[in-house]
């Protein structure tokens, strides 16, 4: 993948744009498709999965559409396959020029993670009896991409400890 390309896109999605192109209709529920994303990152991560260089993909935004996620990582994987250029992204968010979403498959949601929400004047901790580690044992042993996910999300644990703010952690080797 062009791991460049797909850099320059990611910002062109930073900022307030109608994303009725880059979800899946909703139009009974939902009346405006407008939503403000304040930062887009793509990164190369150290660990490899059969050869293949795995990416990182961390979207801040103020609020999301139905698979809105998926459908602007769809986009990205087509610019990074050299399917699209960036600037197919300036023509889905302008819905005056695209005023229907054209298919195009959706980004799988196993490699997925919503790493936090964050709600002002509202904050979460861990209880005692926390049951993440069981889930992390439970999948240690399913398939490669389970591993994967369980290796990103413990990885997510140590280096985030201070906001999960817990006492019992211990390593689990996958």
């Amino acid at each position: 993948m062009f791991h460049q390309a797909m850099k320059s896109g990611t910002k062109k999605f930073v900022g307030e744009h109608n994303f009725s192109n880059f979800c899946k209709m909703d139009a009974a529920n939902v009346h405006n498709y407008k939503r403000h994303i304040t930062s887009f990152e793509i990164a190369p991560c150290d660990t490899r999965h059969e050869d293949n260089q795995l990416f990182v993909i961390k979207i801040i935004g103020s609020a999301f559409l139905w698979h809105q996620v998926r459908c602007m990582v769809a986009v990205l994987f087509m610019i990074g396959q050299d399917l699209e250029t960036p600037d197919v992204i300036d023509t889905l968010l302008d819905t005056n020029r695209t005023r229907r979403k054209p298919q195009y498959p959706m980004a799988p949601e196993i490699p997925l993670v919503l790493r936090s929400c964050e709600f002002e004047g509202l904050k979460f901790r861990c209880s005692s009896g926390s049951s993440i580690l069981s889930m992390i044992s439970s999948v240690k042993t399913s398939n490669n991409m389970t591993k994967c996910m369980v290796i990103l999300i413990w990885n997510f644990i140590v280096t985030c400890n201070p906001i999960w703010n817990c006492t019992l952690w211990r390593y689990i080797p996958c």
